[in-house]
């Protein structure tokens, strides 16, 4: 039984006259991908040989293909396919022909799990515009190692979606709408191909609400600025953000998607593009 552990044959014949196989490649591949033996036989190919691949376990895959090496030697080709944790182990290659069987040694199979964070991300600065998160991706679940990080965010209410590359523990999510809740997880890859797991656990956050403006509904408060507040708003810091005075009452915050700023009366002022008003509770 020793001989059929190593590139050997057994025939009557003697090894001369069966074909025998060089020494086989152990192959590594992450989970769910084919994993492809290769192995080359000394003889020339017989419409009689009859090859397959044999797993210790009792896996086995017949030949996919075979190509002429030179005109002594042959490579038959065999695909492990949607391989699991569970196919992980030792293979050989056998040959069988009318001379007798060949077998070669074995070559182990390595089945990886793409890595999947085991903690969500951590939020740790929040802006209108923006959210900063630190990674939290040091403990996983899975093999590394990790040789890629990427963020995915979407809405939650909505179909906004992107997928940003990170190089760093932290990363800061720009371009975001003020007042939103969004949910976001790492995604972490190791090396091959379907290396990348599947998203971790989801962080919520949602962003602040846009700077606060005074809005007014029209020019009806008289004094220095009534020129202005014909635009409909005051300019940032007057005082009657406190108290507006003749009647008139501060206006309610309000969440803006845009702002426009324009020079008027050398002063900065700032309006919504689609109008203020009172935020309406849900």
């Amino acid at each position: 039984m020793r001989a059929l552990q190593d590139s050997s044959s057994l025939s009557a014949g003697g090894p001369l006259n069966t074909p025998h196989f060089l020494t086989i490649k152990g192959v590594e591949v992450n989970a769910g991908q084919t994993a492809s033996f290769h192995c080359t036989v000394n003889g020339r190919k017989r419409d009689n040989f009859r090859l397959w691949l044999q797993g210790i376990g009792g896996r086995e895959a017949p030949m996919k293909a075979t190509k002429p090496w030179n005109n002594r030697r042959f490579i038959g080709t065999f695909d492990v396919e949607n391989t699991t944790k569970g196919d992980s182990g030792r293979y050989r290659c056998i040959v069988h022909s009318d001379k007798g069987v060949g077998v070669s040694n074995y070559g182990e199979l390595t089945i990886k799990q793409p890595p999947v964070p085991i903690a969500p991300p951590q939020l740790t600065a929040v802006g209108a515009t923006y959210l900063w998160i630190q990674l939290n991706a040091n403990s996983i679940n899975g093999d590394g190692p990790i040789i890629d990080r990427e963020v995915e965010y979407r809405t939650v209410s909505g179909t906004m979606y992107d997928l940003q590359p990170v190089d760093k523990t932290t990363h800061k999510i720009g371009h975001l709408d003020p007042d939103t809740e969004y949910e976001i997880s790492v995604l972490l890859t190791r090396p091959l191909e379907g290396g990348t797991g599947a998203p971790g656990p989801p962080l919520r956050a949602r962003t602040r609400c846009a700077a606060r403006l005074l809005g007014m509904n029209g020019p009806t408060c008289a004094g220095p600025f009534r020129a202005g507040a014909s635009a409909g708003v005051l300019p940032l810091g007057h005082p009657a953000g406190r108290s507006l005075g003749d009647g008139c009452a501060p206006a309610p915050e309000v969440c803006l998607r845009k702002r426009l700023l324009i020079l008027f009366r050398l002063s900065r002022w700032s309006f919504p593009v689609t109008g203020a008003g009172p935020r309406q509770s849900s």
